[in-house]
């Protein structure tokens, strides 16, 4: 029997850089976007349903699945949507719009604000991955501890050798979390949940769901 790999999705500036430094910080060869490792995989850019070759792992699930563990990274809803917000606000807006990963998900154009493209974005990107990959696990990026870890390891058949404080521990959680210079948006819980779009509607019961 083949041994099995592992898949992480989750959002942009999500965690995923995060996660694949932290495996790799304890000798699991799981690559952070680019090419598929001897492990696996951890990239938002996989929840997204095109194809295009630079996140070549999408055809590699759908023609190997028996093969592939999904894990759903989710990340804080404040931090991730204000994150965002940044970027959906800035002058380079119509070079979001253009690109592949955004184009899925056509109701973030509909609005003019963008904490409420941000909303959409984590909604929507969030639920593409629990519906239409089905994960075997989900777990926030902010708990990932020894235990975390260890599924994985789990997953994989390796026997678990590290020293998570010396490992893992010393991995920056502010990786793939930034805003690339930009002054970041400040908008607390309350403010976001006050949004009337369809949205921020949804949003109590998914981060609800994920024990935010």
């Amino acid at each position: 029997m083949a041994t099995k790999k592992i898949l992480v999705m989750g959002l942009e500036r999500g965690g995923t850089e995060y996660t694949a430094k932290a495996l790799q910080s304890v000798g699991i060869k799981a690559r952070h976007e680019g090419v598929y490792n001897s492990s696996g995989y951890v990239a938002w850019g996989e929840s997204v349903d095109v194809d295009v070759s630079h996140y070549s792992v999408g055809y590699y699930e759908k023609t190997h699945r028996t093969d592939v563990v999904i894990f759903h990274q989710t990340r804080d809803p404040v931090s991730c949507i204000n994150t965002h917000a940044t970027h959906f606000g800035t002058a380079g807006w119509e070079n979001f719009k253009s690109a592949y990963h955004y184009k899925q998900h056509p109701e973030i154009f509909g609005y003019d604000d963008p904490v409420d493209r941000a909303i959409a974005y984590y909604v929507l990107q969030n639920k593409t991955i629990d519906r239409d990959h089905s994960p075997s696990f989900r777990y926030r990026v902010e708990d990932v501890d020894e235990s975390t870890i260890d599924t994985f390891f789990s997953i994989l058949e390796k026997t678990p050798d590290y020293d998570f404080h010396s490992t893992v521990g010393q991995v920056s959680k502010s990786t793939n979390s930034s805003t690339e210079g930009l002054k970041k948006t400040n908008y607390d819980l309350p403010y976001i949940l006050s949004r009337k779009s369809k949205e921020a509607r949804e949003l109590p019961t998914l981060i609800q769901e994920y024990g935010y």
